[in-house]
């Protein structure tokens, strides 16, 4: 069993910045009066939602699968119904994080894809090779 970890590029940092500044800015008024509770959990929550968007998600190849463990879905992708894979794609669940997420997207059976973005892709690739090497691979 492999696992690997998402890449973390410098702009998934830029956006936490980002969130805290905005986050400040609102919420200054409130510090001022003492409502320093608020502040600590609304920051919290921030943390946790960055946590889980850029650095949760794990993928692990055992033996003909493909796991892919993101927060709020496990999914198996058998290996030999892989079709493609396309390097250096943006895409995610929330649009607007994506030109900092580069990574994979994982064409399998007819019409269902996926993106990934494995922290070395190279690896990954080697290893889904081994197990199906029809896969097409498109730079």
């Amino acid at each position: 069993m492999k696992i690997y970890r998402p890449k973390i590029y410098g702009g998934t940092y830029i956006w936490l910045l980002i969130i805290l500044a905005i986050f400040i800015f609102n919420s200054y008024g409130n510090i001022n009066k003492g409502l320093y509770l608020g502040a600590l959990l609304s920051t919290a929550f921030l943390g946790f939602i960055w946590y889980v968007v850029f650095i949760f998600p794990r993928y692990s190849i055992i033996d003909k699968s493909l796991n892919l463990n993101n927060f709020l879905e496990k999914k198996t992708i058998s290996i030999p119904s892989i079709r493609k894979i396309e390097r250096n794609q943006t895409r995610g669940l929330y649009p607007f994080f994506n030109p900092y997420q580069k990574g994979l997207v994982v064409h399998f059976n007819i019409y269902d894809d996926v993106f990934i973005n494995p922290n070395s892709e190279d690896t990954f690739l080697q290893e889904i090779l081994k197990v199906n090497p029809t896969i097409e691979i498109i730079s």
